[in-house]
């Protein structure tokens, strides 16, 4: 139980830029700088993320790192860049659009937690090619203890903001049981509550939410008696 932060994530619009054939080398250098860049924040993320929380629950990052290691992905987009003449961002969103559509085929649920990696990692990219990165899920400026009410967030915003051990709880629009912001949670015991369809759109920042993993319930604004009922249950659920 404890004040909402209600985070609306925007995604960056990418046009079909074309380029000239002699700034062909430049794109490419300017990928290799965007890629270089984004190793070292998911570096960084994952020292957090295992110093707190131990090696098992830095292995979803560790895997974001990979991707930006295979050499098959990375020449997809290198590959998109001088077919086509188009800048690195639109190959990225080219190269994306591509995975989504064949992990849209296979009917494997974990399949979508691999879609999600593959997104993040490449929006991380655009992030870094324009020297713009969205800005991520935000903890509150007051230092206390938050419960995060979004859309969705990336398996990367998820395991920075579960690293700073503020995160009292999730309430997503999106994601389900096999998400790795969904194992990040369990790993730790985060209650979260996901696939909601319309949370963002009930809860405002500040409100007052209690979140019961264990029925999949959330109460805004407690009256003080189920106040004080959620609290015994919190209590003995920590025994």
């Amino acid at each position: 139980m404890g004040r909402a932060q209600l985070h609306r994530a925007s995604r960056e619009e990418v046009a079909a830029e074309p380029i000239a054939p002699r700034a062909l080398e430049r794109e490419i250098w300017r990928l290799e700088n965007a890629v270089k860049k984004s190793r070292a924040q998911l570096k960084k993320i994952h020292r957090g993320l295992q110093k707190i929380m131990g090696k098992d629950a830095a292995f979803i990052i560790e895997t974001q790192h990979m991707l930006l290691t295979d050499s098959h992905l990375l020449d997809e987009i290198k590959g998109t860049i001088s077919e086509r003449l188009v800048k690195a961002e639109w190959a990225i969103r080219l190269v994306e659009r591509k995975y989504q559509e064949l992990f849209r085929t296979i009917p494997d649920l974990s399949f979508k937690a691999k879609s999600n990696d593959v997104s993040d990692v490449l929006n991380r990219l655009i992030g870094n090619l324009r020297r713009t990165p969205a800005r991520p899920a935000a903890a509150p400026a007051s230092g206390e203890q938050f419960v995060l009410v979004a859309d969705d967030i990336s398996p990367s915003e998820a395991a920075t903001l579960m690293s700073n051990k503020r995160l009292l709880g999730l309430v997503l629009n999106k994601g389900g049981e096999t998400s790795h912001t969904a194992i990040l949670a369990r790993t730790l015991g985060i209650p979260a509550i996901l696939d909601t369809g319309n949370a963002t759109e009930l809860i405002a920042s500040g409100d007052t939410v209690a979140l019961d993993s264990t029925s999949g319930s959330v109460i805004v604004a407690p009256t003080p008696d189920a106040a004080l009922e959620i609290g015994r249950k919190i209590e003995q659920f920590g025994q």
